[in-house]
């Protein structure tokens, strides 16, 4: 589990196919917004992914179409 954020690692396990950048991207993307993602397996099989990102005010000004 702690290496599933990592560029390329790919489990063993897994048969699909990929080049194993997704959830390291992902983790980039939280990081840079100042939030952070982990996983966690599920009883009933497969795993859960959680973003948190932090909740502040928009400096957009004007409405958003």
């Amino acid at each position: 589990m702690e290496k599933i954020f990592e560029k390329f690692y790919r489990s063993n396990q897994v048969k699909a196919g990929g080049l194993g950048l997704g959830l390291a991207i992902c983790k980039e993307i939280a990081e840079i917004h100042k939030g952070l993602i982990f996983a966690r397996n599920n009883k009933t099989g497969g795993a859960s992914f959680i973003v948190q990102l932090p909740l502040e005010k928009s400096t957009i000004k004007g409405e958003l179409k």
